[in-house]
């Protein structure tokens, strides 16, 4: 075996022992405690989204083998946090259109996060560009700019009225 192969299935092995050994609890230096996934990274979680708004032909379309409830799923992800990161991401979804079963809850996790996302949609609102309109192109009918020129302006209205209004969610998750 040469010595690069050698040193390279060594790092693999030392990596996979330290996966398999016993986490100790309490241990907050243990680097596994400390890793991010997929579910708790706001950007990855709205990749993920991007991507299920990409491959509907309709906003109410549901995708084979997929439940109404995928996005619906999908969002509540954003549900626990209010960091600057996930606050940024549910401003630049503001720009897509969730539909039907997405609309509610994403309109409910807006006004959940309160104040906080005021700034944020109001930068989303002055932004020359639209996350949606560049990811998917614009006449994509998961983008609101595919409803008009001014329909992303009046729905970031609507959202920051309804947040500075407090306006109760209309379903329970």
């Amino acid at each position: 075996m040469k010595p690069a192969s050698f040193r390279a299935l060594t790092i693999a092995f030392s990596f996979l022992l330290a996966a398999l050994s016993p986490v100790s609890p309490g241990n907050e230096s243990d680097w596994r405690s400390q890793q991010r996934v997929w579910w708790n990274t706001p950007s990855l979680v709205k990749n993920a989204v991007v991507n299920f708004f990409g491959l509907r032909t309709s906003p109410d379309v549901n995708l084979p083998g997929k439940k109404p409830e995928s996005i619906v799923e999908l969002l509540l992800l954003f549900d626990k946090a209010a960091d600057p990161e996930t606050v940024n991401v549910l401003a630049d979804l503001s720009t897509y259109d969730p539909g039907t079963y997405g609309s509610e809850i994403y309109t409910c996790l807006i006004v959940r996060k309160g104040p906080i996302m005021i700034p944020a949609l109001q930068k989303r609102d002055s932004a020359k560009t639209d996350d949606c309109a560049q990811t998917l192109g614009a006449a994509h009918p998961s983008c609101i700019a595919s409803h008009g020129p001014k329909a992303r302006h009046e729905r970031i209205v609507d959202l920051i009225t309804r947040v500075k209004d407090n306006q109760p969610c209309e379903i329970e998750y």
